[in-house]
């Protein structure tokens, strides 16, 4: 087990900074007002600062900077929102979690949501348990395991939501093992990215975050396979 540790002279994200941060970086695609609460910008300012300093030496994330994290790793999770009601009651998987920071930042914008963050290496899982324990956020579970042959506890969620490495018919493949008939996987992926050829997953919609560089592609299942 290790401790999440602050040191002198961090850099903390200031709260007023969120929303103007998750403008740059979205543009006109996504709906902020679920950033209109200053608690709800307190926590995400501390997400970005944790996952920017102990995230970045655990080597879980590639950025020092808050505001990077901020505006590259959380902002684009706010795109789901135009899929899914952040009031209903929904299972939501993110797999190859890493960071967790688009799990997390969801689990801060939809209190209602359980959000299960997979991922095979547990120094990211214990990581992910201590960054929801800091933000008191009980909404959240940290599972060490594999997409491809996932534990027998984890309930298939609603939704599942990757950060394209593969080939996105590979990640299609995964999502089927996590999410409930008729679920809906969502993938942040290049805007170069081919269309997979699937029968078993329909595309339903596709976000172009040109400031970022990405494509937030989103598919659901026809039928149970």
């Amino acid at each position: 087990m290790f401790h999440v540790k602050h040191k002198a002279g961090e850099t903390h994200l200031d709260p007023a900074s969120v929303l103007p941060l998750v403008h740059e970086a979205l543009g006109a695609v996504m709906p902020t007002g679920r950033l209109n609460s200053w608690d709800v910008c307190e926590r995400l300012a501390a997400l970005a600062t944790e996952l920017s300093t102990s995230g970045h030496t655990l080597g879980l994330t590639g950025y020092s900077t808050p505001e990077t994290v901020l505006s590259r790793l959380m902002a684009p999770s706010l795109v789901l929102l135009s899929w899914l009601s952040p009031v209903q009651s929904l299972r939501v998987v993110e797999v190859g979690s890493g960071s967790g920071a688009l799990g997390l930042t969801l689990a801060v914008l939809a209190p209602r949501w359980h959000i299960t963050l997979l991922d095979r290496r547990s120094r990211a899982t214990t990581f992910a348990e201590i960054l929801a324990l800091r933000l008191r956020l009980s909404n959240v579970a940290a599972v060490t395991g594999d997409a491809s042959h996932p534990p027998p506890d984890l309930q298939p969620g609603h939704a599942a939501l990757f950060r394209a490495v593969g080939s996105l018919a590979a990640d299609l493949q995964l999502a089927q093992r996590v999410t409930l008939p008729r679920g809906l996987a969502v993938i942040w992926t290049s805007p170069e990215a081919p269309a997979p050829s699937t029968s078993l997953w329909r595309p339903v919609g596709n976000r172009l975050l040109p400031a970022l560089g990405l494509s937030v592609r989103a598919f659901t299942r026809n039928r149970e396979d």
